[in-house]
């Protein structure tokens, strides 16, 4: 009888591990592990959010040559329903889904900015005997709605929607991840 108890105690936590996903509050927004991938949601002011994806348990040290400013401290709202986690400054709110990973972003009238199609997926590779990861990232876009950025691409085209690209720095185009809507 009692390893039948400590059986279905066991199943019972990993049962209750395996659906419920959390999520925790910093001093700059939110971080949480899902599928595989840590997300942190940093809000750098009001209306400056930095997202940082990575595969879990992934240890680095996050430098960046194009982020250079430091969080400010920004006053904000966080609440959860159901598998989203809603995080909200006086300027934004972004959606986490607990679930897929997903990332949506809001203006402060509730208006859809940005969304992202699923999640992010990293892919283990050699890089000149480096570790690296290929990176795949998806958002959902209006029907026309052009894309601006993606660094010095020599294509002759001013939006680079539609194209697939590998953003990588290179004799003649240099491949920058910034984007513009």
């Amino acid at each position: 009888m009692r390893k039948q108890i400590g059986i279905l105690t066991l199943f019972f936590l990993w049962s209750v591990t395996a659906v419920a996903q959390t999520f925790e509050k910093t001093d700059t927004g939110i971080k949480a592990t899902i599928q595989s991938v840590d997300v942190q949601i940093q809000f750098y002011t009001p209306s400056t959010i930095r997202v940082v994806k990575s595969p879990a348990n992934h240890a680095f040290t996050k430098e960046s040559y194009s982020v250079i400013s430091q969080p400010q401290v920004v006053k904000l709202s966080t609440r959860q329903d159901g598998n989203i986690v809603c995080v909200k400054s006086n300027e934004l709110t972004v959606e986490l889904n607990l679930e897929t990973g997903g990332l949506s972003f809001f203006d402060k009238k509730a208006a859809p900015l940005l969304k992202e199609a699923g999640t992010a997926h990293f892919i283990e590779m050699n890089d000149a005997g480096s570790k690296a990861f290929w990176v795949k990232q998806a958002f959902v876009l209006d029907k026309d709605e052009p894309i601006y950025g993606l660094g010095n691409l020599e294509n002759g085209r001013l939006s680079q929607r539609g194209e697939h690209r590998t953003l990588m720095p290179g004799n003649v185009e240099d491949g920058i991840t910034f984007f513009s809507l």
